[in-house]
Protein backbone atom coordinates (compact mmCIF):
# COMPACT_ATOMS: atom_id res chain seq x y z
CA UNK A 1 0.00 0.00 0.00
CA UNK A 2 1.23 3.48 -0.70
CA UNK A 3 2.51 5.37 2.30
CA UNK A 4 0.57 8.43 3.38
CA UNK A 5 1.94 11.56 5.01
CA UNK A 6 1.28 11.65 8.74
CA UNK A 7 -1.74 13.80 9.56
CA UNK A 8 -2.86 15.98 12.42
CA UNK A 9 -6.58 15.90 13.18
CA UNK A 10 -8.48 18.73 14.75
CA UNK A 11 -12.22 19.28 14.93
CA UNK A 12 -13.64 22.14 12.91
CA UNK A 13 -16.63 23.20 14.97
CA UNK A 14 -17.74 25.72 12.42
CA UNK A 15 -18.39 22.99 9.88
CA UNK A 16 -22.06 21.94 10.04
CA UNK A 17 -21.33 18.27 9.32
CA UNK A 18 -18.87 17.97 12.19
CA UNK A 19 -16.34 16.35 9.83
CA UNK A 20 -12.71 16.38 10.87
CA UNK A 21 -10.35 18.94 9.31
CA UNK A 22 -7.18 17.21 8.14
CA UNK A 23 -3.90 19.24 8.01
CA UNK A 24 -0.68 17.70 6.61
CA UNK A 25 2.32 18.02 8.88
CA UNK A 26 4.83 20.35 7.19
CA UNK A 27 8.43 20.31 8.39
CA UNK A 28 9.87 23.88 8.86
CA UNK A 29 12.73 24.98 6.66
CA UNK A 30 16.03 24.36 8.41
CA UNK A 31 17.80 27.42 9.83
CA UNK A 32 21.05 28.38 8.15
CA UNK A 33 23.02 27.14 11.11
CA UNK A 34 21.20 23.79 10.92
CA UNK A 35 22.12 23.27 7.29
CA UNK A 36 24.77 20.67 6.54
CA UNK A 37 28.26 22.04 5.95
CA UNK A 38 27.66 25.46 7.57
CA UNK A 39 29.71 26.51 10.60
CA UNK A 40 27.74 27.24 13.74
CA UNK A 41 28.81 30.59 15.25
CA UNK A 42 28.90 29.01 18.71
CA UNK A 43 31.66 26.69 17.54
CA UNK A 44 34.14 29.59 17.14
CA UNK A 45 35.67 30.86 20.35
CA UNK A 46 35.89 34.63 20.77
CA UNK A 47 39.51 34.33 21.91
CA UNK A 48 40.31 32.65 18.60
CA UNK A 49 38.95 35.68 16.73
CA UNK A 50 40.94 38.08 18.93
CA UNK A 51 44.06 36.04 18.30
CA UNK A 52 43.45 36.04 14.54
CA UNK A 53 43.12 39.85 14.55
CA UNK A 54 46.36 40.30 16.51
CA UNK A 55 48.31 37.98 14.22
CA UNK A 56 47.05 39.98 11.24
CA UNK A 57 48.00 43.25 12.95
CA UNK A 58 51.47 42.17 14.11
CA UNK A 59 52.35 39.75 11.30
CA UNK A 60 53.78 37.36 13.87
CA UNK A 61 52.53 34.59 16.14
CA UNK A 62 55.15 35.57 18.71
CA UNK A 63 54.25 39.27 18.69
CA UNK A 64 50.55 38.43 18.92
CA UNK A 65 51.30 36.30 21.97
CA UNK A 66 53.02 39.28 23.62
CA UNK A 67 50.04 41.54 22.92
CA UNK A 68 47.57 38.97 24.25
CA UNK A 69 49.83 37.99 27.16
CA UNK A 70 49.63 34.28 26.32
CA UNK A 71 52.09 31.56 25.34
CA UNK A 72 53.01 31.41 21.61
CA UNK A 73 51.80 27.80 21.61
CA UNK A 74 48.35 29.10 22.60
CA UNK A 75 48.35 31.41 19.59
CA UNK A 76 49.32 28.54 17.28
CA UNK A 77 46.58 26.34 18.74
CA UNK A 78 43.90 28.99 18.29
CA UNK A 79 44.89 29.72 14.70
CA UNK A 80 44.95 25.98 13.98
CA UNK A 81 41.35 25.71 15.16
CA UNK A 82 40.27 28.51 12.80
CA UNK A 83 42.17 26.93 9.91
CA UNK A 84 40.50 23.60 10.60
CA UNK A 85 37.10 25.31 10.53
CA UNK A 86 38.00 27.10 7.27
CA UNK A 87 39.48 24.00 5.69
CA UNK A 88 42.51 25.95 4.51
CA UNK A 89 45.61 27.75 5.71
CA UNK A 90 44.92 31.37 6.72
CA UNK A 91 48.57 32.47 6.97
CA UNK A 92 51.75 31.82 5.07
CA UNK A 93 54.35 30.89 7.69
CA UNK A 94 57.76 32.39 6.96
CA UNK A 95 60.93 32.91 8.90
CA UNK A 96 59.97 36.56 9.27
CA UNK A 97 56.54 35.84 10.69
CA UNK A 98 53.03 35.10 9.40
CA UNK A 99 51.58 36.77 6.29
CA UNK A 100 47.83 36.79 5.70
CA UNK A 101 46.89 34.98 2.50
CA UNK A 102 45.28 37.26 -0.06
CA UNK A 103 42.08 35.21 -0.31
CA UNK A 104 41.53 35.64 3.44
CA UNK A 105 41.52 39.46 3.40
CA UNK A 106 37.73 39.66 3.66
CA UNK A 107 37.79 37.41 6.72
CA UNK A 108 40.33 39.72 8.36
CA UNK A 109 38.12 42.76 7.72
CA UNK A 110 35.13 40.98 9.25
CA UNK A 111 37.20 39.96 12.28
CA UNK A 112 38.36 43.56 12.85
CA UNK A 113 34.75 44.76 12.70
CA UNK A 114 33.71 42.02 15.11
CA UNK A 115 36.35 43.08 17.62
CA UNK A 116 35.30 46.72 17.33
CA UNK A 117 31.64 45.83 17.80
CA UNK A 118 32.52 43.68 20.80
CA UNK A 119 34.27 46.71 22.28
CA UNK A 120 31.17 48.80 21.56
CA UNK A 121 29.08 46.17 23.34
CA UNK A 122 31.27 46.47 26.44
CA UNK A 123 31.10 50.29 26.30
CA UNK A 124 27.30 50.25 26.12
CA UNK A 125 27.14 47.67 28.88
CA UNK A 126 29.29 49.81 31.16
CA UNK A 127 27.37 52.95 30.19
CA UNK A 128 24.29 51.65 32.04
CA UNK A 129 26.26 51.74 35.28
CA UNK A 130 28.13 54.95 34.49
CA UNK A 131 24.95 56.83 33.53
CA UNK A 132 24.03 56.90 37.22
CA UNK A 133 27.10 59.07 37.97
CA UNK A 134 28.20 62.56 37.08
CA UNK A 135 29.47 63.50 33.63
CA UNK A 136 33.20 64.16 33.96
CA UNK A 137 34.76 67.03 31.98
CA UNK A 138 38.54 67.42 31.76
CA UNK A 139 40.03 70.85 31.05
CA UNK A 140 43.04 73.05 31.70
CA UNK A 141 43.07 75.27 34.79
CA UNK A 142 41.74 78.50 33.27
CA UNK A 143 38.84 76.77 31.48
CA UNK A 144 38.22 74.63 34.57
CA UNK A 145 38.05 77.63 36.94
CA UNK A 146 36.57 80.44 34.88
CA UNK A 147 34.17 78.67 32.50
CA UNK A 148 33.18 75.23 33.80
CA UNK A 149 33.02 76.00 37.52
CA UNK A 150 30.47 78.82 37.01
CA UNK A 151 28.38 76.56 34.78
CA UNK A 152 28.44 73.89 37.48
CA UNK A 153 27.79 76.12 40.51
CA UNK A 154 25.59 78.82 38.97
CA UNK A 155 27.86 81.61 40.27
CA UNK A 156 27.86 84.34 37.55
CA UNK A 157 31.50 85.09 36.79
CA UNK A 158 33.94 85.04 33.91
CA UNK A 159 33.15 85.19 30.20
CA UNK A 160 29.86 83.28 30.56
CA UNK A 161 28.31 85.44 33.29
CA UNK A 162 25.93 87.19 30.89
CA UNK A 163 25.03 83.89 29.24
CA UNK A 164 24.16 82.38 32.63
CA UNK A 165 21.79 85.28 33.31
CA UNK A 166 20.07 85.04 29.93
CA UNK A 167 20.17 81.25 29.56
CA UNK A 168 19.90 79.61 33.01
CA UNK A 169 18.86 76.37 31.31
CA UNK A 170 22.48 75.94 30.21
CA UNK A 171 23.71 75.41 33.79
CA UNK A 172 25.23 71.97 34.40
CA UNK A 173 24.97 70.99 38.07
CA UNK A 174 25.48 67.31 37.18
CA UNK A 175 29.09 67.57 36.00
CA UNK A 176 32.32 66.67 37.75
CA UNK A 177 35.51 68.52 36.82
CA UNK A 178 38.84 66.83 36.12
CA UNK A 179 42.07 68.82 35.92
CA UNK A 180 44.05 68.27 32.71
CA UNK A 181 47.21 69.25 34.59
CA UNK A 182 46.65 66.55 37.24
CA UNK A 183 45.19 63.96 34.86
CA UNK A 184 42.34 61.48 35.09
CA UNK A 185 39.57 59.90 33.01
CA UNK A 186 36.62 61.89 31.67
CA UNK A 187 33.74 61.43 29.26
CA UNK A 188 34.36 64.88 27.72
CA UNK A 189 37.69 66.69 27.35
CA UNK A 190 38.19 70.31 26.33
CA UNK A 191 41.40 70.36 24.30
CA UNK A 192 43.46 73.18 22.77
CA UNK A 193 44.95 73.24 19.29
CA UNK A 194 46.56 75.72 16.93
CA UNK A 195 44.03 77.49 14.66
CA UNK A 196 42.79 75.25 11.88
CA UNK A 197 44.45 72.13 13.28
CA UNK A 198 42.67 69.09 14.69
CA UNK A 199 43.07 68.37 18.41
CA UNK A 200 44.84 65.38 19.90
CA UNK A 201 42.15 62.66 19.97
CA UNK A 202 41.60 58.99 19.27
CA UNK A 203 40.24 58.00 15.82
CA UNK A 204 36.81 57.02 17.19
CA UNK A 205 36.37 60.04 19.50
CA UNK A 206 33.76 62.64 18.60
CA UNK A 207 35.30 66.10 18.19
CA UNK A 208 33.80 69.54 17.63
CA UNK A 209 35.33 73.01 17.84
CA UNK A 210 33.75 75.16 20.53
CA UNK A 211 35.58 78.45 20.01
CA UNK A 212 38.51 80.26 18.45
CA UNK A 213 39.85 82.29 21.36
CA UNK A 214 42.02 85.39 20.92
CA UNK A 215 44.90 86.13 23.28
CA UNK A 216 46.57 89.46 24.01
CA UNK A 217 49.40 90.98 26.06
CA UNK A 218 47.99 92.37 29.32
CA UNK A 219 49.32 94.85 31.87
CA UNK A 220 48.22 97.25 34.63
CA UNK A 221 48.92 101.00 34.58
CA UNK A 222 51.57 100.78 37.30
CA UNK A 223 53.78 98.59 35.09
CA UNK A 224 54.80 101.52 32.86
CA UNK A 225 55.27 104.06 35.66
CA UNK A 226 58.88 102.94 36.05
CA UNK A 227 59.62 104.33 32.57
CA UNK A 228 59.55 101.10 30.56
CA UNK A 229 59.01 101.72 26.81
CA UNK A 230 55.58 100.98 25.39
CA UNK A 231 55.91 98.11 22.91
CA UNK A 232 54.38 98.45 19.45
CA UNK A 233 54.95 94.86 18.24
CA UNK A 234 55.55 91.53 19.95
CA UNK A 235 59.25 91.63 19.13
CA UNK A 236 59.63 94.74 21.32
CA UNK A 237 58.95 92.56 24.38
CA UNK A 238 62.35 90.88 23.98
CA UNK A 239 64.03 94.08 25.20
CA UNK A 240 63.48 95.82 28.56
CA UNK A 241 60.36 93.98 29.68
CA UNK A 242 59.50 91.62 32.50
CA UNK A 243 57.40 88.67 31.32
CA UNK A 244 55.49 85.85 33.02
CA UNK A 245 54.44 82.75 31.08
CA UNK A 246 52.85 79.35 31.46
CA UNK A 247 54.92 76.32 30.41
CA UNK A 248 54.51 75.18 26.84
CA UNK A 249 51.11 73.56 26.28
CA UNK A 250 50.97 70.60 23.90
CA UNK A 251 49.35 71.55 20.61
CA UNK A 252 49.92 75.29 20.99
CA UNK A 253 53.51 75.63 19.72
CA UNK A 254 52.61 76.54 16.13
CA UNK A 255 53.57 80.00 14.84
CA UNK A 256 49.86 80.57 14.21
CA UNK A 257 49.19 79.96 17.91
CA UNK A 258 51.44 80.57 20.92
CA UNK A 259 54.63 79.85 18.99
CA UNK A 260 55.43 83.55 18.56
CA UNK A 261 54.98 84.16 22.30
CA UNK A 262 57.21 81.18 23.18
CA UNK A 263 59.87 82.59 20.84
CA UNK A 264 59.80 85.95 22.62
CA UNK A 265 59.98 84.22 26.02
CA UNK A 266 63.00 82.18 24.89
CA UNK A 267 64.90 85.30 23.73
CA UNK A 268 63.84 87.77 26.43
CA UNK A 269 66.74 89.77 27.89
CA UNK A 270 65.20 89.91 31.36
CA UNK A 271 64.53 86.69 33.34
CA UNK A 272 61.07 85.23 32.58
CA UNK A 273 58.90 83.85 35.39
CA UNK A 274 57.51 80.51 34.14
CA UNK A 275 54.63 79.47 36.43
CA UNK A 276 52.47 76.36 36.44
CA UNK A 277 49.14 78.02 37.13
CA UNK A 278 47.31 80.71 35.16
CA UNK A 279 46.04 82.32 38.37
CA UNK A 280 49.64 82.98 39.44
CA UNK A 281 50.49 84.71 36.14
CA UNK A 282 47.38 86.89 36.51
CA UNK A 283 48.35 87.94 40.03
CA UNK A 284 51.86 88.91 38.86
CA UNK A 285 50.39 91.06 36.09
CA UNK A 286 47.92 92.68 38.52
CA UNK A 287 50.83 93.54 40.83
CA UNK A 288 52.30 95.66 38.04
CA UNK A 289 55.51 93.61 37.90
CA UNK A 290 55.10 91.79 34.56
CA UNK A 291 53.34 91.43 31.22
CA UNK A 292 51.62 88.19 30.20
CA UNK A 293 49.81 86.57 27.29
CA UNK A 294 46.23 86.12 28.53
CA UNK A 295 42.81 85.36 26.98
CA UNK A 296 40.84 88.44 25.99
CA UNK A 297 38.08 87.70 28.52
CA UNK A 298 40.50 88.17 31.47
CA UNK A 299 39.22 91.72 32.31
CA UNK A 300 35.86 90.08 33.13
CA UNK A 301 37.65 88.60 36.12
CA UNK A 302 40.21 91.34 36.82
CA UNK A 303 38.90 94.74 35.63
CA UNK A 304 42.23 96.46 36.37
CA UNK A 305 43.92 94.57 33.52
CA UNK A 306 44.36 96.27 30.14
CA UNK A 307 45.39 94.90 26.77
CA UNK A 308 48.32 96.32 24.80
CA UNK A 309 47.25 97.13 21.24
CA UNK A 310 50.09 95.63 19.22
CA UNK A 311 50.45 95.86 15.45
CA UNK A 312 51.10 92.13 14.99
CA UNK A 313 48.62 89.61 13.69
CA UNK A 314 46.43 88.43 16.61
CA UNK A 315 47.22 85.22 18.48
CA UNK A 316 44.50 82.57 18.67
CA UNK A 317 43.93 79.09 20.03
CA UNK A 318 41.07 76.77 19.11
CA UNK A 319 39.21 75.00 21.90
CA UNK A 320 37.68 71.62 21.04
CA UNK A 321 35.16 69.37 22.71
CA UNK A 322 36.31 65.74 22.55
CA UNK A 323 33.85 63.02 23.61
CA UNK A 324 35.53 59.72 24.41
CA UNK A 325 34.54 56.85 22.14
CA UNK A 326 31.40 55.17 23.45
CA UNK A 327 30.53 57.94 25.93
CA UNK A 328 28.27 59.66 23.37
CA UNK A 329 25.78 56.81 23.83
CA UNK A 330 24.93 58.18 27.26
CA UNK A 331 21.98 60.57 27.19
CA UNK A 332 23.43 62.68 30.01
CA UNK A 333 26.74 63.06 28.14
CA UNK A 334 24.91 64.17 25.00
CA UNK A 335 22.88 66.68 27.02
CA UNK A 336 26.01 68.22 28.60
CA UNK A 337 27.73 68.26 25.20
CA UNK A 338 24.83 70.17 23.63
CA UNK A 339 24.84 72.71 26.47
CA UNK A 340 28.57 73.32 26.03
CA UNK A 341 28.08 74.02 22.32
CA UNK A 342 25.23 76.45 23.01
CA UNK A 343 27.01 78.23 25.87
CA UNK A 344 30.24 78.80 23.93
CA UNK A 345 28.31 80.01 20.87
CA UNK A 346 26.83 82.85 22.97
CA UNK A 347 30.21 84.49 23.72
CA UNK A 348 32.37 86.88 21.69
CA UNK A 349 35.81 85.28 22.11
CA UNK A 350 37.52 87.92 19.95
CA UNK A 351 36.85 91.20 21.76
CA UNK A 352 38.39 92.44 25.02
CA UNK A 353 35.56 93.52 27.35
CA UNK A 354 36.97 96.92 28.44
CA UNK A 355 35.73 100.46 28.12
CA UNK A 356 36.75 102.39 24.97
CA UNK A 357 39.94 104.39 25.28
CA UNK A 358 41.49 102.25 28.02
CA UNK A 359 44.27 100.64 25.99
CA UNK A 360 47.93 101.22 26.88
CA UNK A 361 48.75 103.85 24.29
CA UNK A 362 45.80 106.07 25.17
CA UNK A 363 46.35 105.80 28.92
CA UNK A 364 50.06 106.50 28.62
CA UNK A 365 49.52 109.43 26.30
CA UNK A 366 47.13 111.00 28.83
CA UNK A 367 49.50 110.53 31.77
Amino acid sequence: MPKHEPTRCSPAPSHPSGHLHVTPLVQPHPRRTDSPGLLRPASVDWEDIRTFVEVVATGSFFEAALVLDVNPATVSRRIARLEEAAGMMLFERTGAGAALRSEVQELAEVAVRARREAGDFVDVLHSFRLSRGDVRIKATERVYNYILTPLMTGVPMGPLQDVMTRRPELLMPGIRLVSAEVGGQAEISLVWSAPGEMPDAEPDDKVRRLASLRYGIFYTGSYFKSGRPVPRVLEDLVQSHSLVSLPRIYGTESSTAWGRWYDVVDRAKEPVAVVEWASVSERLVMSGSALALLPVYTPCLHPSLRELRLEDEPIHLDLWKVIRHGAERRADVRAVSDKLVQAFAEVDWETTPVAPGSDAQRELAAS
